[in-house]
């Protein structure tokens, strides 16, 4: 039952704050984003007095409703290029304190190495984020990996024909054996270099030759 109570409290909070269209995305009129795990939420939100004002609103409904109240008291405000008298209305607004960078948020550690940041500068230590969550991780996935996966999957498609208009496209146009041709782009040069690692996942059985590539 305490699963089933957080697991719906966390869905019940992140509709209200995304439903609240005074409560905006810091780059869009879209909803802002809620990163919930646990017991723990990072509300992104614009840096705004009835931004911040709103939701503090929504969070006190939250609580009011629920009976699960928020410690305000060990929340934090973290701002990016905003001015200091204007962060105090943020703090004043949310009953928070204020906070700096750099921050560790559940093992990622926020920090852009000076005191003052923008979004696009900000260190993540994905070793610890990319772990799975049994490990203590977030086990968010590598984009790398995702990507090597993807690209393998269209290595297999050459080495197993079908209906794919692609697949008889590439094959006229290279050999399968090194993947060499007149195919010289930067997303087929991906390709080759996966070659290896497929070729050592696979095995081949030899029929009569007719489509064997040497």
């Amino acid at each position: 039952m305490p699963s089933r109570l957080i697991c719906s409290s966390s869905s019940l909070i992140q509709m209200l704050i995304k439903n609240n269209r005074a409560i905006r995305h810091p780059l869009s009129d879209g909803p802002c984003a809620v990163l919930q795990y646990a017991d723990d939420t990072i509300v992104v939100v614009r840096a705004d007095a009835d931004s911040a004002r709103h939701l503090k609103r929504v969070l006190d409904t939250f609580a009011a409703a629920t009976g699960l109240a928020i410690n305000f008291s060990k929340s934090t405000v973290n701002t990016m290029n905003v001015a200091e008298d204007h962060l105090q209305s943020l703090v004043t607004a949310l009953h928070c304190r204020q906070g700096t960078f750099p921050q560790t948020y559940l093992g990622a550690f926020l920090w852009s190495g000076s005191d003052r940041t923008t979004d696009a500068q900000c260190l993540i230590a994905w070793e610890n984020v990319c772990a799975l969550k049994e490990d203590g991780g977030l086990g968010v996935k590598r984009l790398e990996t995702q990507n090597a996966a993807l690209l393998l999957k269209l290595i297999h498609r050459l080495h197993h024909p079908g209906s794919s208009a692609w697949e008889r496209w590439a094959t006229s146009q290279t050999a399968l054996s090194d993947q060499s041709g007149c195919l010289a782009r930067a997303h087929w040069t991906a390709l080759r270099q996966l070659l290896p690692a497929y070729q050592k996942m696979m095995t081949v059985r030899v029929g009569d030759g007719s489509s064997t590539d040497f």
